[in-house]
C-alpha cells in the first residue's frame, strides 16, 4: 500500500474513533440539567457526582500502560467493542449510583481512546503531517460533541428523555471490522517491543532529569487547564437553561452557533502549531479562551445584544481552547519516547481527572459564598491562566524536531553490561552494583537477568565460584564514560584492577555491547573480545536480549548461547 494511501485510511479511521469519542465526551454535560431533575439532586450533589466520574481516569492510566506493554492496535480494538455495552448500561441505569459506577468506566474508555489515536498518528505520520492530522482527528471529536446538541433537541421529549443520548453509540461495534483492516500497529511500537522496552519500562523513567521538567508542564498543564475547561464547559448548557431561562432549542443555538467558530480551532490549532510553534500556540490559546470563557458567564442578563454576545464568547473560547488543545496534545506526544508515549497520556488524564474533581468539588463549594453556581465556575475557570504560564515555561519545543529527537530517543544508547563478583557478600555486590547504575544520571535500566552461579575460568588456582548477571540499560553516556562509571561502581565495592588477569574480584562490570556499534581501543573492546566464547555471560545476556544480533558475528545472542551452553558449570540460582 502506497504512502499515501496508507495516511489516508489510518486519518478516516481515527476520525471515525474520535467522532465517537466526541460524542460521548458531550452527552453528561448537555444532559446535566435533565440528569438533576430525573435523580432529584441538588446543585452540589450534582456537581459532586460529576465529579466522582473523574475517577475513570485510573481506568485510563492502567489501560495506556497497556498500550505500551501489548500495542496500540490491540486497545483501541478493545475500546471500540466495550463502548456500546457502557452505552447501553447508561442508558438503562436506575439510580443515581448505578450511573455515576457505568460513568467511572466510560470516563477510562474515553481516556483510552484519546490517548491511542495522538499516540497512533503520532508514531504513524510523518513530521509533515502529524500536525495537520491531529486536528482532523480533534475536528470528528468536535463534530461529534455537535451531533449530542443537535440530538437532545429531538429526545427530551421522548419517554426516557436525555437516556436517548446513549443510544447511537450502540451501533458504534461496526467500527470493529475496519479498526482490523486498516489499523496496523505502529513501526515504533514494533521497534520498542524488539527492544524488550515496552516489557520491563517503568513510569519511574519520567522522573529522570531528562524527562522530569517536561513532565511536570505537561501534566502541570492538564491539571490547570482541565479544571478550567471543566469549569468552563461543564456548566455552559446548564447557565443557558437555568439563568438566562432559555428553552432547550435557543441553548442549543448558541451552543451550534458558537461551535462553528469552536471547530475552525481545530485546523487553526494545526496550522499556528506548525508555523507559531506548539509552545506558542498552547500558552495563547489557553489564556484568550480563559477570558472569553469567563465573559460567557459574566455577560449581563438584561444586555439588548445578550444572544449575539453569548454565541460570540462561546465561540471565540472554543476557537483558542480547541486549538491550545492540538498544541498540547502533539506536543505531549512529541516529547517522549515510545516505550512511555501512551504512559504520560494515561497520567495526563489522571491529572486532569484530579483537576476536574477538585474543580467541581470547588464550584459546589464556592457557589453559596459567591453568590451562585455560575459566578463559582467564573471562579475556577481562572485557572487556565496559570495552566498557560505552565506550559510556556516548562515544556521545550517540538515544531520542526524530529520525533525521535524531539523525544531524546536518538540520545539514549542501548547497551547491555555484565556483572560477576565471587569475594565477599556476592549477591550484595551485584545489588549494590545496579543500585548506583540506576542513581547514575543519564542512565535507566531497561531489563535485569536472573542470577548465576559459575566456575571460575582461567586465573589463579582454588578461586570460587562466580556469582554472574547482564542488565540491559538506556544510557546518554558515550562509551568512555560508561566504561568510567563502571569502574567507579568497581572502586566503591573494593576491586582496583592491578594488571592480574582473571583475578579473583569482589565486583566485575563489563560492557558486553553497546547500541550495536563496534569499538576498538586499547583498553575498550565493544563487542567484549571474548563475549561469544563465555557461556556465564551469554547465558545472562540471552535473559534480557535473546534477539539482539551480535554486531561482528551477526548471531543472535540465543544462537551464541546455545553454541556454548554448560548447565553444569552455569547454573541459575534465581528465576
Amino acid at each position: 500500500m502506497k504512502r499515501e494511501e496508507k495516511t489516508r485510511r489510518l486519518i478516516q479511521v481515527f476520525f471515525l474513533v474520535n467522532l465517537l469519542q466526541g460524542y460521548l465526551w458531550m452527552i453528561n454535560g448537555t444532559a446535566s440539567r435533565y440528569i438533576r431533575v430525573e435523580f432529584a439532586l441538588s446543585e452540589a450533589t450534582l456537581a459532586f457526582a460529576f465529579g466522582l466520574f473523574a475517577l475513570g481516569s485510573l481506568g485510563t492510566l492502567w489501560l495506556s500502560r497497556q498500550a505500551d506493554r501489548h500495542g496500540r492496535r490491540r486497545l483501541t480494538l478493545l475500546a471500540c467493542g466495550a463502548a456500546p455495552l457502557l452505552a447501553l448500561g447508561s442508558a438503562l441505569a436506575p439510580g443515581i449510583v448505578s450511573y455515576v459506577l457505568v460513568q467511572i468506566l466510560v470516563v477510562a474508555l474515553l481516556g483510552l481512546l484519546f490517548t491511542v489515536s495522538v499516540v497512533v498518528i503520532t508514531e504513524e505520520l510523518s513530521d509533515e503531517e502529524r500536525a495537520g492530522a491531529q486536528a482532523w482527528v480533534g475536528l470528528a471529536s468536535g463534530l461529534g460533541s455537535g451531533l449530542v446538541l443537535l440530538f437532545v433537541m429531538g429526545v427530551i421529549h421522548l419517554p426516557g428523555g436525555w437516556r436517548w443520548l446513549w443510544v447511537p453509540v450502540i451501533p458504534s461495534i461496526v467500527l470493529l471490522p475496519r479498526l482490523r483492516r486498516f489499523m496496523p500497529e505502529t513501526g515504533h511500537f514494533e521497534r520498542a517491543e524488539g527492544l524488550g522496552e515496552t516489557e520491563t519500562s517503568q513510569l519511574r523513567e519520567l522522573l529522570q532529569p531528562r524527562y522530569r521538567r517536561r513532565v511536570f508542564g505537561v501534566l502541570g498543564s492538564a491539571f490547570l487547564g482541565n479544571a478550567s475547561n471543566v469549569a468552563a464547559m461543564t456548566w455552559g448548557m446548564y447557565h443557558l437553561l437555568e439563568n438566562v431561562s432559555m428553552s432547550q432549542a435557543q441553548a442549543s443555538g448558541i451552543f451550534a452557533l458558537g461551535g462553528v467558530l469552536a471547530v475552525l480551532g481545530f485546523p487553526a490549532g494545526g496550522r499556528w502549531s506548525d508555523s507559531w510553534g506548539r509552545r506558542t500556540t498552547a500558552t495563547v490559546g489557553s489564556l484568550v479562551s480563559t477570558v472569553f470563557a469567563v465573559a460567557f458567564f459574566q455577560i449581563p442578563l438584561a444586555s439588548p445584544w445578550l444572544f449575539g454576545l453569548l454565541a460570540v464568547t462561546f465561540g471565540v473560547n472554543g476557537l483558542f481552547r480547541t486549538a491550545q488543545m492540538i498544541a498540547w496534545r502533539i506536543s505531549a506526544t512529541e516529547l517522549f519516547p515510545t516505550r512511555l508515549r501512551a504512559a504520560v497520556q494515561g497520567l495526563a488524564a489522571v491529572s486532569a481527572a484530579v483537576a476536574a474533581v477538585l474543580a467541581q468539588f470547588a464550584t459546589g463549594v464556592l457557589a453559596e459564598p459567591l453568590g451562585g453556581l455560575i459566578n463559582a465556575a467564573s471562579v475556577v475557570t481562572l485557572l487556565g491562566i496559570p495552566a498557560g504560564v505552565v506550559f510556556w515555561w516548562l515544556v521545550p519545543e517540538t515544531a520542526g524536531v524530529r520525533l525521535e529527537s524531539a523525544a531524546l530517543e536518538d540520545e539514549a544508547a542501548l547497551a547491555h553490561v555484565g556483572l560477576g563478583s565471587n569475594l565477599g557478600d556476592r549477591a550484595a555486590h551485584l545489588d549494590r552494583a545496579l543500585e548506583a547504575l540506576e542513581a547514575t544520571p543519564g542512565i535507566v535500566l531497561v531489563k535485569s537477568s536472573a542470577r548465576y552461579e559459575t566456575d571460575a575460568v582461567g586465573g589463579p588456582p582454588g578461586q570460587g565460584p562466580y556469582l554472574n548477571a547482564a542488565v540491559a540499560l538506556r544510557t546518554t553516556l558515550a562509551p568512555r564514560a560508561l566504561l568510567d562509571r563502571l569502574l567507579e561502581i568497581e572502586a566503591a565495592e573494593g576491586r582496583f584492577r592491578d594488571g592480574v588477569r582473571d583475578a579473583p574480584r569482589e565486583l566485575d562490570l563489563d560492557i558486553l555491547l553497546y547500541d550495536g556499534r563496534r569499538i576498538d581501543e586499547p583498553d575498550l573492546q565493544v563487542p567484549h573480545p571474548r563475549l561469544h566464547q563465555r557461556p556465564f555471560v551469554l547465558e545472562p545476556l540471552r535473559d534480557v536480549a535473546p534477539d539482539l544480533v551480535h554486531p561482528v558475528l551477526g548471531e543472535t545472542v540465543e544462537v551464541l548461547a546455545a553454541r556454548v551452553r554448560d548447565p553444569e558449570s552455569v547454573r541459575i540460582l534465581v528465576p
